[in-house]
């Protein structure tokens, strides 16, 4: 049976600073990040696969870039702009920091209908 829901776990490994991910149909979206050195990461967003394509994707309700704090602590993050939803069909989480050992991230999109 389709669940409404998906999930996505993609490693960052030993001393890099990127999770791709391949952003699924969904009407909300979190991010969940499990121990990671302390940093500050950015969502970045492309229309392609291509490295250089993908661009900071900024808060829709202020100015800035959408920044996570994260840190020696697990963390999960709802990620909504006011429209409820990611347009881009590929996000890039950049880490500000390269990491001291393997890291696992999970992308968890729900939606009304059930994915299959």
């Amino acid at each position: 049976m389709p669940k409404p829901f998906d999930v996505q776990f993609v490693n960052v490994p030993l001393s890099g600073s990127n999770a791709d991910f391949v952003v699924k149909r969904g009407m909300t979206y979190a991010l969940f990040v499990p121990t990671v050195d302390s940093c500050a990461a950015t969502l970045r967003g492309s229309w392609d696969q291509t490295s250089a394509n993908y661009l900071a994707i900024q808060n829709a309700v202020g100015s800035a870039d959408w920044t996570l704090s994260v840190s020696t602590g697990s963390k999960a993050f709802v990620l909504m702009d006011q429209h409820g939803m990611v347009p881009f069909p590929f996000v890039r989480v950049l880490l500000g920091v390269p990491q001291s050992s393997v890291r696992s991230l999970a992308l968890i999109s729900k939606t009304f209908f059930p994915i299959s």
